[in-house]
């Protein structure tokens, strides 16, 4: 149990920490657009100095090699197999990333702003989860919660256990850089967001910080893209502004376009000189598909030396399609038929990219006895992980919950680049999301999980 708190919390304990997220904007927007605390975890959750190090140490090589790896089309479309035809969507980002369409051929310059997250594991490194190289959100709201619980352990032995963080630093940094490599002092950061946004406090974060440094932001829909952007000279115009870098923080899932207009202006910023981040083939690397096939022994020496990948693949656990062949009790059979048959072992995951989606027990043995081989095309199985638990006090909705819990690890990286010759990267720093330990995801917004930060176990 963290020494600072006891098995029971007073009400004013979660009253001051309340009304502390509401003062310094650990706030989320609810459907309706009132803003609300986000959820959080009253104090942080353990985590070992061995294992917070070699999370950090992962992500530059994590970059490198999905920067490289994006770079390798023909790779990515093989790995995508099948998902290429059983998903429209990943056939339209596909589309857009080949060179015939314009991806990737009027700019060299490449930012990535990515999460790689983590769970940790007894007796061994920490389980790479995923990597997110689209839309990975939260880095400004990750520091405030840990600024709050610099605040509440103050003066307590937790307090000096606790790791600082502040992602939105190297994030913002990552932009300015690329702004100015971009060389136009006339242009402007584009933020494509989704319509009435419920996570824009955490989106503002980075505009505050890029128009600190003088740098614009200009924040828009695909519909008000596609309505008020223009090619010109290559370049994407919005406002008869001229759009340095685009920032995803939409367009990411196929709901968002319904509407030809929608992939017009997605179409327009592949072919244009902006720096997309990601660009379309950065978010086809970052597809849980390309993920699995990564993670075949050997795949990462593509795109690393030996010695980083390996031990890049020490934090891989075991993924298969869904339809490979693997050895079984029984002999050869097919991966889905083996999950089946050991449904707690494994978590089905569909090819995309972006969290939640992901089938479980029954769900996932229903939909892998009843789904044709079409239908389980693109599927991944991963090994399913069981991280160390903790005593935790979630706050959600101003009320706290004390529950055994577990926490999901991302690191942040911020690498840019030209071509394959990285300019400059980093790690920004750690989401920690702590869900309860019944829970299956650990989603802040989809209700799952809290955010969290960390402190340091003492050896």
């Amino acid at each position: 149990m963290p020494p600072a708190l006891d098995s029971t919390v007073e009400p004013d304990r979660v009253r001051l920490a309340v009304d502390w997220a509401l003062s310094h904007g650990l706030v989320l927007m609810t459907d309706d657009l009132r803003a609300v605390h986000a959820p959080f975890a009253l104090s942080p959750a353990p985590i070992s100095l061995p294992d917070l190090e070699g999370m950090s140490a992962l992500t530059g090589l994590v970059g490198r090699a999905y920067l490289r790896a994006a770079a390798d089309l023909p790779f990515l479309l093989e790995a995508l197999g099948e998902s290429l035809a059983a998903d429209a969507y990943t056939a339209m980002v596909a589309r857009l990333a080949r060179p015939e369409q314009g991806g990737r051929k009027s700019q060299t310059l490449r930012l990535q702003v990515f999460r790689s997250d983590y769970y940790r594991r007894q007796g061994n490194p920490p389980g790479q989860i995923e990597v997110n190289t689209v839309a990975a959100g939260f880095f400004t709201l990750a520091g405030r919660v840990n600024r709050l619980h610099r605040y509440l352990m103050a003066g307590t032995p937790l307090g000096h256990q606790l790791v600082e963080n502040d992602p939105l630093v190297g994030v913002a940094e990552g932009f300015a850089r690329a702004f100015r490599a971009y060389g136009r002092e006339d242009g402007v950061v584009l933020m494509v967001v989704q319509p009435q946004e419920k996570n824009r406090t955490d989106q503002r974060g980075l505009e505050f910080a890029l128009g600190a440094q003088g740098i614009p932001c200009v924040r828009m829909t695909l519909q008000e893209i596609a309505q008020a952007g223009i090619l010109r000279e290559g370049h994407l115009m919005v406002h008869n502004r001229l759009a340095a870098v685009t920032y995803f923080r939409a367009g990411y899932a196929p709901l968002e376009y319904q509407t030809p207009e929608a992939y017009r202006a997605r179409e327009m910023i592949e072919q244009s000189s902006t720096i997309a981040v990601p660009d379309a083939a950065t978010q086809l690397a970052g597809m849980k598909k390309v993920q699995q096939v990564l993670a075949r022994p050997g795949e990462l020496a593509r795109y690393l030396p030996p010695e980083e990948a390996s031990r890049l693949a020490a934090s891989f656990v075991a993924m298969h399609g869904a339809q490979d062949t693997v050895s079984g009790e029984a002999g050869p059979q097919e991966a889905w038929e083996l999950a089946v048959k050991k449904p707690g072992a494994w978590v089905a995951k569909p090819p995309r990219e972006g969290g939640g989606n992901n089938l479980f027990d029954e769900d996932m043995v229903k939909f892998l006895k009843t789904a044709s081989p079409q239908q389980r095309a693109g599927w991944v199985l991963m090994e399913r992980m069981v991280p160390p638990h903790h005593q935790a006090w979630l706050v959600r909705n101003g009320e706290v919950r004390q529950a055994a819990s577990h926490t999901e690890v991302g690191r942040f990286g911020v690498l840019l680049a030209e071509d394959q010759r990285v300019l400059w990267e980093t790690d920004a720093g750690y989401l920690a999301r702590t869900s309860p330990r019944e829970a299956k995801e650990s989603g802040v917004s989809a209700g799952f999980g809290v955010l969290d930060s960390l402190y340091l176990e003492k050896s």
